[in-house]
């Protein structure tokens, strides 16, 4: 695959945290093939980030895997002093962190697993954002997207450990949509119904008893009547990070196949 400069995005990089998950991945994969360099973040699995990376190089891409643990500060600043560093300038985030998630009654909830969530969702989200003002301030703005759930909006039963975080994830796009447009940064966000990846695959416990019930209610009412691919997400996230979407801001893009209708 040839790899060509679009008029999307300026000279720079787009840094994508959660970058092994399966939005993430399809994420990376679209903006190297859109034509700009990508600095791809994980957690865990170093290799598997290190192998899409080298193929989008080898395709003609620039890729660059680097491990960040979001709940510490610190570790998400390094990331952005490595991206200048190599790039210059970042002009695009995208945040498609998420963990995996206990399924199930909200009354039911271990609150172990609620913190554990509050950490890697909330905290790490709120680290993301504001280093993403902070390098984004300084180089003329750019565009801040995160992948939340659509929801929040409406209830979908035994879901809360996904709903509850990212509505919290989207409020704090909105402040930074309303605060920070006076130095071009635009924050925006994409919520994606029941997919082929990420969380559907890695729930804890698998999807039996509530998980199942959940996720056949949730394909019931979806009136495309199918899940979406990666790609489908990360065509929206893609758009929202680019100048094509220049006059969007605080905006939540739902890619849902019309669940919530």
């Amino acid at each position: 695959m040839m790899f060509q400069k679009h008029e999307d995005f300026p000279s720079g990089c787009a840094v994508v945290f959660g970058a092994n998950g399966g939005i993430g991945e399809a994420i990376v994969a679209l903006l190297s093939e859109r034509g700009t360099s990508v600095i791809a973040c994980y957690r865990s699995n170093g290799e598997k980030a290190a192998a899409l990376c080298q193929s989008l190089n080898d395709g003609g891409g620039s890729a660059m895997a680097l491990e960040c643990d979001v709940r510490d500060r610190n570790s998400v600043d390094s990331v952005f002093q490595k991206a200048k560093a190599k790039y210059g300038r970042v002009h695009s985030v995208i945040s498609a962190i998420g963990p995996v998630l206990e399924i199930g009654p909200f009354s039911e909830a271990s609150e172990q697993h609620f913190r554990f969530i509050v950490e890697a969702d909330i905290i790490g989200f709120f680290n993301i954002s504001q280093a993403s003002v902070r390098v984004m301030r300084d180089s003329g703005g750019g565009s801040l997207t995160a992948i939340t759930t659509p929801v929040i909006g409406r209830v979908l039963q035994y879901d809360a450990m996904s709903a509850i975080p990212k509505a919290a994830v989207t409020q704090m796009t909105k402040y930074i949509a309303c605060e920070e447009a006076c130095y071009g940064i635009r924050a925006n966000t994409v919520a994606p119904g029941i997919t082929n990846v990420g969380l559907v695959t890695g729930a804890v416990g698998g999807f039996e008893g509530p998980g199942k019930d959940m996720l056949e209610f949730a394909d019931s009412i979806t009136p495309l009547g199918r899940r979406a691919e990666g790609r489908e997400i990360a065509e929206a996230a893609v758009f929202l990070a680019s100048n094509r979407a220049s006059y969007i801001t605080g905006q939540a893009l739902v890619a849902d196949g019309g669940m919530t209708v």
